[in-house]
């Protein structure tokens, strides 16, 4: 017997708050989607497969149909079915979202995502302090800062840069529910806020705090300028006051900040296609940008030998890392580093066709953001962006959920509108 319809949707919306609550515990985030997708199997008779909507169908599944469509590249390989089950999400969450978009209460869902997520990553913070007490007291005397967000977020099987691009996310859903309810709950939404920028800068990852920067600057605008017009100024003003004594306290209290942003990140950008030549690489080169734009180079000349149709999913990394070996980069060879850019690695799974389907699925989720006046949809993806520009997260579990659920739940905003 099915449940009723109101029932379905309040069910269906708090699958999807838990699904992205827990992505940072994989297997519970797993099992979660597999309810949600048995769930509306079974309460098919409350779906809707509209016609009209097929082409938002088809664009929220792009990842998933390039995986499809490119498939004969990986015949032969081991994994051959690998990359389809791991972008399942892009072919489950667009169709029963999208076939019942009406149901989906988009401020509702980022409300309550940001409430559990930001106490969750607190409590998670206070169990590492009480587990690795001596870890905090290193911390605490400034010793070995560069580890300290990879070290926490590894403590719950997690990598720094993932969590952070979440957290930055946190952050801009916390300041907008605190500008949009300003008059109300303005202390539990300011402590939120302060939370989570706390999270953010324990983490501390560089591309998640310029992201937020830029992320905040254009959500302050656009709240300013929609509800005070020409006062905004003073808005505008009082919110790069605000930015820059945090940032300079954080600085202040994180000797290692002002290093890492400065001669850790730009060091040794002489050296691009010579990271051999580096003394001490392992110590150095990890975290600086150099390596990257070497990465980007052998991907470059990697993909240039099958630009139409790009060697596969499952073969693309393997090209990758045999090609540093082949060109006796020894450091890369050693490390077997991915692209560490997403629209390269699409370069490099599916060619050309890879890359520019991949620029108009942002394109477009930036389209309908703007048209729908969504700036939460619009900073999501701009968020995104920046994270997959110097990383590839639609090879993550948790970047291809957590982007997935986010751009149909954009479009459901849209299709409301």
């Amino acid at each position: 017997m099915m449940i009723s319809k109101e029932k379905f949707n309040q069910i269906n919306n708090w699958l999807i708050i838990l699904i992205l609550s827990t992505i940072f515990f994989r297997s519970v985030s797993t099992v979660l989607i597999f309810i949600f997708a048995g769930f509306n199997i079974l309460n098919y008779k409350h779906l809707s497969l509209d016609k009209k909507n097929t082409k938002y169908y088809v664009i929220a599944a792009i990842p998933f149909l390039l995986e499809i469509l490119f498939i004969w590249n990986d015949i032969g390989s081991t994994k051959l079915f690998k990359p389809i089950e791991k972008n399942l999400s892009f072919l489950i969450f667009p169709l029963f979202i999208l076939s019942n978009y009406k149901a989906y209460n988009f401020l509702y869902i980022a409300d309550k995502y940001r409430k559990i997520t930001s106490i969750l990553i607190i409590l998670l913070l206070i169990r590492f302090a009480l587990i690795f007490p001596d870890f905090v007291h290193k911390y605490m005397l400034g010793h070995e800062l560069w580890e300290m967000g990879y070290v926490i977020t590894n403590s719950f099987g997690n990598h720094a840069p993932t969590v952070n691009m979440q957290l930055a996310f946190i952050v801009l859903l916390n300041l907008y529910f605190l500008l949009n309810n300003f008059s109300k709950n303005i202390f539990s939404n300011s402590c939120l806020l302060l939370l989570s920028i706390f999270e953010l800068i324990i983490v501390n990852t560089r591309l998640s705090l310029g992201s937020i920067i830029v992320c905040s600057f254009i959500m302050v605008i656009a709240f300013a300028y929609k509800k005070y017009k020409e006062k905004s100024i003073y808005i505008i003003i009082g919110f790069l006051i605000i930015t820059s004594s945090i940032l300079i306290v954080s600085f202040i209290s994180n000797p290692f900040m002002k290093e890492k942003y400065s001669k850790i990140t730009f060091s040794n950008m002489d050296k691009i296609g010579k990271l051999d030549e580096v003394e001490n690489p392992d110590g150095v080169l990890h975290n600086a940008l150099v390596t990257r734009v070497t990465i980007w180079q052998s991907t470059i000349e990697v993909a240039k030998k099958n630009i139409i149709t790009g060697y596969g999913s499952a073969n693309a990394k393997n090209e990758l890392f045999n090609y540093y070996r082949e060109s006796n980069q020894k450091f890369l060879s050693k490390n077997e580093f991915p692209v560490h850019n997403q629209f390269l690695d699409y370069l490099l799974r599916f060619g050309i066709i890879g890359i520019i389907s991949l620029l108009f699925y942002f394109i477009y989720i930036f389209r309908i953001s703007i048209i729908s006046k969504n700036i939460i949809g619009f900073v999501f993806t701009l968020n995104f962006l920046f994270s997959n520009l110097f990383d590839d997260y639609l090879i993550l579990f948790s970047g291809i959920v957590f982007s997935s659920i986010w751009f149909c739940l954009i479009m459901t905003y849209y299709l409301k509108k």
